[in-house]
């Protein structure tokens, strides 16, 4: 029997094939990943589109916006 290296199965990650609502913004002042604070139904386009709001954590800089795509609730 040897031993040794084993093989290693590389991980596949699951693209999303749509929707903004997936990914988090960059902070404009610090560039740091931002986080969601805030999900509400859209008032505009009805409750099956989101308006998200995130926050920094480092800068505390708000940022609001429509999710893409129905069915983000």
């Amino acid at each position: 029997m040897t031993t040794g290296w084993t093989h290693l199965i590389k991980k596949t990650v699951d693209r999303p094939k749509h929707g903004s609502h997936l990914f988090p913004p960059k902070c404009v002042g610090c560039g740091l990943s931002m986080r969601i604070k805030r999900r509400q139904a859209h008032p505009d386009r009805g409750p099956q589109f989101e308006l998200q709001t995130y926050a920094c954590i480092r800068c505390g800089q708000i940022q609001r916006r429509d999710a893409a795509t129905p069915g983000a609730v």
